[in-house]
């Protein structure tokens, strides 16, 4: 690989946005996105991160969410939840245009004058990429809250400010309630981990179909593979390949869950040649065939 395809490579690398489009306040540390997004079609909208919490929403269409080492449904009824300094990106897999909202909350500022911030240690320091997701059916006060929320905003009645904190607070109670036990003991590696990698997070999750290599990755970070591996570890808890699997199974199972397609086509769009392979790579992180695992799911598909 020579130096201009490397920058080149470098530049797709994971930005760390900052602007948001409705200030985040002191008196007011919630922001929504000026606009409904439209999420491309079978195309990764760059992966990037935030310094706040950020909570989507989506509204029509049905596609897939990146977080972390997560690829999870987004379709309408879901909300996903992603910490603060969590690369993360998505695209839609629906004919019909998908639209979405995202919230944007400084945690931290919430916490001011709480007696017990329990909750928002929470949400910023355990692995929220255990639970990246929460139903309508499962947590439907997880959804009732951010949509209320999201309407004080649009709206701005009279008190709407005290209205969206005490709402944003028991957003974050019920999205706590969330997070599996075993990971909020769990030590989260935030933005600096997450940059050092990112060339080669960005360039696994938009080649992810492809057949990709450490030797091919390292020179992206400006690092020896073995570096590449042993700080990949340190993020994810595992090799870069073992990532490249889990998201090309993650992915199958949203596809498996909300189209038709035989598993063959499936097997072929996330990256496997062989259908062998795939069902063996699924059923190892799966624990059961893609077949079955199809059978099992019980929402219905967009």
């Amino acid at each position: 690989m020579n130096q201009s395809e490397t920058s080149v490579k470098r530049s797709s690398a994971i930005r760390s946005v900052a602007p948001h489009p409705i200030a985040i306040t002191p008196d007011l540390p919630v922001g929504l996105g000026v606009r409904p997004f439209l999420m491309p079609r079978h195309r990764l909208h760059e992966m990037h991160m935030h310094a706040y919490l950020e909570i989507g929403y989506c509204y029509e269409g049905c596609g897939v969410m990146v977080v972390h080492d997560q690829a999870v449904e987004f379709s309408p009824g879901i909300v996903v939840v992603i910490n603060p300094g969590v690369a993360h990106g998505g695209y839609s897999v629906s004919m019909e245009p998908m639209v979405c909202q995202f919230l944007f909350i400084d945690p931290w500022t919430l916490a001011v004058g709480l007696d017990d911030a329990s909750v928002i240690e929470t949400v910023t320091s355990a692995q929220l990429t255990a639970r990246p997701s929460y139903s309508h059916i499962e947590y439907p006060e997880v959804t009732s809250l951010l949509q209320m929320i999201i309407a004080e905003l649009q709206q701005q009645p009279p008190g709407y400010r005290i209205t969206i904190m005490n709402l944003a607070r028991a957003l974050l109670v019920y999205i706590a309630r969330g997070v599996p036990t075993e990971a909020k003991s769990r030590k989260f590696h935030h933005i600096p981990d997450h940059r050092d990698i990112a060339p080669a997070l960005d360039y696994i999750v938009r080649h992810y179909q492809e057949t990709i290599s450490i030797k091919e990755l390292a020179p992206l970070c400006g690092m020896s593979p073995l570096r590449m591996r042993r700080l990949f570890h340190k993020v994810f808890g595992k090799s870069p390949q073992e990532y490249l699997t889990s998201l090309r199974v993650k992915t199958a199972t949203v596809l498996l869950h909300i189209s038709d397609r035989n598993i063959t086509d499936i097997a072929l769009e996330v990256g496997y040649s062989s259908s062998t392979t795939f069902a063996q790579h699924f059923r190892r992180m799966m624990g059961m065939s893609p077949r079955t695992w199809r059978k099992m799911a019980t929402a219905d598909p967009c």
